[in-house]
């Protein structure tokens, strides 16, 4: 496989994350839908100020792939997805967006998480204890249990970016 191939299947591999219902497109609600299985993974309550943001960056990631597809459709193909992703998508939208989320799991607000704390954002999408660990080992990259949020900031922008094969941070989706 080659690494542009790897490229591909990350963007397809969360383009299924992001489409709750199925139907082989992402609409608004598929997005939001998404956030709210993060939150509740955190207990956060729908009216609760780190709820609020974190649907905000939705609707920044919606507007965004909402204007990938043709004649105004308010909708994404997986094909629109991952053509559409790139560094400045990236960076304006998912490492936000991720680091709201950090926010949400850093319960003592020490810019740090534990392993137990970020295993309930990757663990909503029914990723496999074993590569969970994985991940998690990889994210932690000075190995004493925790994991910073520029660990993370690097660990998205290789989710999305990176044709490296050994990346952290492509274990993000996991191994399937």
């Amino acid at each position: 496989m080659t690494t542009a191939g790897l490229s591909v299947r990350k963007r397809e591999k969360m383009f299924a994350r992001l489409d709750r219902d199925g139907d082989g497109v992402v609409d608004e609600d598929d997005v939001h839908d998404h956030i709210d299985l993060l939150l509740a993974a955190f207990g956060i309550a729908a009216d609760a100020p780190e709820a609020v943001r974190f649907h905000l960056w939705g609707d920044q990631l919606w507007e965004a792939l909402s204007r990938a597809e043709p004649g105004g459709r308010r909708l994404i193909s997986k094909a629109g997805y991952v053509h559409l992703i790139d560094a400045e998508l990236v960076d304006r939208v998912y490492v936000p967006m991720n680091r709201t989320l950090f926010a949400i799991a850093d319960a003592d607000g020490d810019g740090l998480v534990t392993r137990a704390e970020l295993a309930k954002a990757l663990g909503i999408d029914g990723m496999s204890e074993p590569d969970l660990n994985a991940a998690l080992q990889r994210l932690d990259r000075d190995g004493d249990g925790l994991i910073s949020r520029a660990d993370l900031d690097q660990a998205t922008r290789e989710l999305f970016l990176s044709d490296d094969p050994e990346a952290a941070g492509n274990l993000l989706l996991g191994s399937s």
